[in-house]
Protein backbone atom coordinates (compact mmCIF):
# COMPACT_ATOMS: atom_id res chain seq x y z
CA UNK A 1 0.00 0.00 0.00
CA UNK A 2 1.33 3.38 -0.91
CA UNK A 3 -0.54 5.09 1.74
CA UNK A 4 -2.45 7.37 -1.09
CA UNK A 5 -6.21 6.97 -1.09
CA UNK A 6 -7.74 6.47 -4.55
CA UNK A 7 -9.46 9.37 -5.82
CA UNK A 8 -13.15 8.86 -5.77
CA UNK A 9 -13.68 10.93 -8.49
CA UNK A 10 -11.97 7.96 -10.90
CA UNK A 11 -15.11 5.86 -9.40
CA UNK A 12 -17.54 8.50 -10.45
CA UNK A 13 -16.13 7.60 -14.70
CA UNK A 14 -16.39 4.50 -14.46
CA UNK A 15 -19.48 3.12 -15.91
CA UNK A 16 -22.35 1.62 -13.93
CA UNK A 17 -22.97 -2.21 -15.50
CA UNK A 18 -26.35 -2.20 -16.43
CA UNK A 19 -27.53 -4.65 -13.84
CA UNK A 20 -26.63 -2.57 -10.95
CA UNK A 21 -29.10 -0.14 -9.85
CA UNK A 22 -29.01 2.44 -7.13
CA UNK A 23 -31.72 1.90 -4.06
CA UNK A 24 -33.33 5.06 -5.20
CA UNK A 25 -33.91 3.40 -8.60
CA UNK A 26 -35.68 0.44 -6.89
CA UNK A 27 -34.96 -3.21 -7.82
CA UNK A 28 -35.06 -4.64 -11.88
CA UNK A 29 -38.49 -5.52 -13.27
CA UNK A 30 -38.90 -9.02 -14.53
CA UNK A 31 -38.60 -7.54 -18.00
CA UNK A 32 -35.65 -5.94 -17.23
CA UNK A 33 -34.09 -9.10 -16.21
CA UNK A 34 -35.31 -10.79 -18.95
CA UNK A 35 -33.61 -8.56 -21.13
CA UNK A 36 -30.35 -8.49 -19.27
CA UNK A 37 -30.12 -12.45 -19.54
CA UNK A 38 -31.27 -11.91 -23.45
CA UNK A 39 -27.64 -9.97 -23.16
CA UNK A 40 -25.91 -12.66 -21.85
CA UNK A 41 -27.72 -15.12 -24.55
CA UNK A 42 -26.19 -12.88 -26.91
CA UNK A 43 -22.42 -12.74 -25.57
CA UNK A 44 -22.66 -16.95 -26.04
CA UNK A 45 -22.73 -16.51 -21.84
CA UNK A 46 -24.67 -19.48 -21.06
CA UNK A 47 -24.58 -20.01 -17.40
CA UNK A 48 -25.36 -16.61 -16.19
CA UNK A 49 -28.12 -16.71 -18.76
CA UNK A 50 -30.05 -19.87 -17.99
CA UNK A 51 -28.93 -18.70 -14.05
CA UNK A 52 -31.16 -15.90 -14.75
CA UNK A 53 -33.74 -17.35 -16.76
CA UNK A 54 -34.53 -20.01 -14.01
CA UNK A 55 -34.86 -17.76 -11.20
CA UNK A 56 -37.41 -15.58 -13.14
CA UNK A 57 -39.30 -19.14 -14.84
CA UNK A 58 -39.67 -19.99 -11.13
CA UNK A 59 -41.09 -16.08 -9.90
CA UNK A 60 -43.70 -17.32 -13.20
CA UNK A 61 -42.52 -15.62 -16.34
CA UNK A 62 -43.46 -16.95 -19.20
CA UNK A 63 -41.06 -16.18 -21.86
CA UNK A 64 -37.78 -16.47 -19.41
CA UNK A 65 -39.73 -20.26 -18.57
CA UNK A 66 -39.87 -21.40 -22.08
CA UNK A 67 -36.11 -20.29 -22.85
CA UNK A 68 -35.38 -22.06 -18.95
CA UNK A 69 -37.01 -25.46 -20.50
CA UNK A 70 -34.89 -25.09 -23.62
CA UNK A 71 -31.49 -24.65 -22.36
CA UNK A 72 -32.61 -27.96 -19.92
CA UNK A 73 -33.70 -29.97 -22.03
CA UNK A 74 -31.46 -29.47 -24.98
CA UNK A 75 -28.68 -27.67 -23.57
CA UNK A 76 -26.04 -30.24 -24.69
CA UNK A 77 -27.42 -30.08 -28.68
CA UNK A 78 -27.38 -26.56 -28.65
CA UNK A 79 -25.36 -24.95 -26.17
CA UNK A 80 -22.76 -27.58 -25.42
CA UNK A 81 -23.38 -27.46 -22.23
CA UNK A 82 -26.08 -29.39 -19.55
CA UNK A 83 -28.36 -27.03 -17.23
CA UNK A 84 -29.74 -28.53 -14.55
CA UNK A 85 -33.48 -28.18 -13.61
CA UNK A 86 -35.69 -30.73 -11.24
CA UNK A 87 -38.60 -32.11 -12.61
CA UNK A 88 -40.86 -29.96 -10.62
CA UNK A 89 -39.21 -26.63 -12.35
CA UNK A 90 -39.57 -28.58 -15.66
CA UNK A 91 -43.53 -29.41 -14.94
CA UNK A 92 -43.78 -25.75 -14.32
CA UNK A 93 -41.84 -24.07 -16.90
CA UNK A 94 -43.15 -26.27 -19.28
CA UNK A 95 -47.12 -25.45 -18.05
CA UNK A 96 -46.04 -21.38 -18.07
CA UNK A 97 -44.38 -21.83 -21.62
CA UNK A 98 -47.65 -23.59 -23.22
CA UNK A 99 -49.65 -20.84 -21.22
CA UNK A 100 -47.82 -18.19 -23.25
CA UNK A 101 -47.79 -19.71 -26.36
CA UNK A 102 -51.99 -20.49 -26.25
CA UNK A 103 -52.09 -16.84 -26.04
Amino acid sequence: MTGVDPDPVDDLARPVPPTHRSAAAGPLSQAQRHAVALRHCDACQWEQAYAALARLADEGHAPSAHLALLMATQGPALFREAFFASALQRAHWGHLSARCHAA
